[in-house]
């Protein structure tokens, strides 16, 4: 057995019950989560309503730019089949993605825009009918709708 496995799964959850927080104060619903598929990470129920979640980890190298590892994650995730039974049964899911980076700030979320829209996104399945960019801010965990592709 993979002795991360159980950290990562760790880290998804706490991702996944933290934008649940977030997004039921944002949106006065109370989204709970009631199964873990892996993949995706979550699905989540408010009365007759559901949403499927996906979290990716995006990590900040010194030898690999953070913005080109982003580029890749987005990339993946957009193009992966493997959602579709949930997309067919739920519509569209939600992706977290979680960037790791010390410096995250307005200028980081500026570069990434740009590093986006030079980037051909053909091979987007459209299962996904939001992306959020999530960070460490002085108020904790922060969500960013990303709407850069």
């Amino acid at each position: 057995m993979n002795k991360r496995k159980p950290i990562k799964k760790q880290h998804e959850q706490a991702v996944v019950t933290d934008f649940l927080g977030w997004y039921n104060s944002i949106s006065g619903t109370k989204f709970v989560v009631v199964a873990e598929p892996d993949p995706p990470e979550a699905v989540a129920r408010y009365e007759d309503k559901h949403i499927w979640l996906e979290v990716a980890d995006v990590f900040w190298v010194v030898a690999q730019p953070t913005l080109f590892k982003l580029v890749n994650v987005l990339s993946d995730k957009l193009a992966k089949a493997s959602y579709k039974p949930f997309y067919e049964s739920y519509g569209p899911g939600i992706l977290l993605l979680a960037v790791h980076n010390p410096w995250f700030d307005e200028q980081t979320i500026t570069t990434m825009r740009s590093q986006c829209s030079a980037v051909n996104w053909s091979d987007n399945l459209k299962l996904f009918g939001k992306v959020f960019i999530a960070f460490f801010s002085s108020e904790g965990r922060t969500f960013y709708e990303w709407r850069a592709i």
